[in-house]
């Protein structure tokens, strides 16, 4: 039960972490064009 209970936020907690890491990524690759285009 506790365990269970558990999964959707280990779940939400990766989701978060994944946006997180496209967020950044999506800001290098902005700064690189912006650089690109100065």
């Amino acid at each position: 039960m506790f365990s269970y209970a558990l999964i959707p936020a280990t779940r939400f907690e990766s989701f978060i972490i994944h946006s997180m890491k496209v967020a950044c990524i999506t800001n290098s690759y902005t700064a690189m064009y912006m650089h690109l285009f100065d």
